[in-house]
């Protein structure tokens, strides 16, 4: 039985291997038929979430996202968004795991079902310029209440993709997307809260694969999570945390 982990078949899917490491895996599949059956079934489930969301955006409430009207809007996030604003998270969140009630939904397990829907597919053909950066980002950085500027979400490793502003609960909710050196969909997170705590850096593996780096100051909680390797989230989200370190 072959060990390609969760991650590796997901990377085959997308196309974001080499030519040897797909051929590689291809000559497993021909050998390995529960492989085989593994990478059907997780290229069905993407699938298969793409239709449902189809026939249901049509009864979701309209959402819409800051970007240039030039540029290509990746559908899948607007269907994502739609069916997160129609049931608060909680309705994504059973499609993809299990039942769960969305009270009990933290910010951080409900980012990473939003998550779970990015590929390399939905982010590669967004290159806004320097100006269509600052009108996505600038409207979310009001509601925020917090400095969005092009110095406090680059780091090292990511390119800026997108910025979405969603809610979670009526807190207000930043995700800025980025693809990392290896094409994989990373996002920096900034909920602005009721309440005020200071945290450290926290890690933690959700779905068995989605690398989830959290910490918090002030009102502020932030959060970097991809499905990527963990000591990638944590140098990343130290980059990003040390931006942050003057609020």
């Amino acid at each position: 039985m072959s060990k390609l982990s969760d991650e590796k078949i997901t990377a085959y899917l997308d196309g974001a291997l080499s030519p040897e490491e797909v051929l590689h895996i291809d000559e497993e599949r021909a050998l390995d038929r529960e492989l085989d059956q593994r990478i059907r079934q997780l290229d069905f489930n993407v699938a298969t979430l793409g239709r449902d969301f189809d026939e249901m955006l049509g009864q979701a409430p309209h959402f819409t996202f800051e970007l240039d009207e030039q540029k290509p809007v990746w559908r899948g996030a607007a269907m994502a968004a739609s069916i997160i604003a129609m049931f608060g998270f909680g309705f994504a969140a059973a499609t993809l795991t299990k039942p769960v009630s969305h009270e009990n939904l933290s910010w951080v397990d409900a980012v990473a079902q939003y998550q779970m829907l990015y590929r390399t597919a939905s982010l590669k053909d967004l290159n806004p310029t320097p100006e269509q950066r600052k009108k996505q980002l600038s409207p979310v950085a009001a509601k925020l209440g917090f400095d969005l500027s092009q110095a406090k979400i680059s780091v090292n490793g990511l390119e800026y993709k997108n910025t979405n502003l969603l809610f979670f609960k009526d807190m207000p909710l930043a995700q800025i997307a980025y693809l990392d050196k290896q094409n994989r969909p990373v996002s920096f997170c900034i909920i602005k809260r009721k309440k005020n705590s200071v945290t450290d850096i926290k890690t933690r593996t959700l779905n068995k694969q989605m690398q989830v780096a959290e910490w918090s100051r002030g009102q502020y909680g932030f959060l970097v999570i991809g499905n990527v390797d963990k000591q990638e989230i944590i140098e990343l989200a130290k980059q990003f945390k040390a931006l942050s370190a003057d609020l």
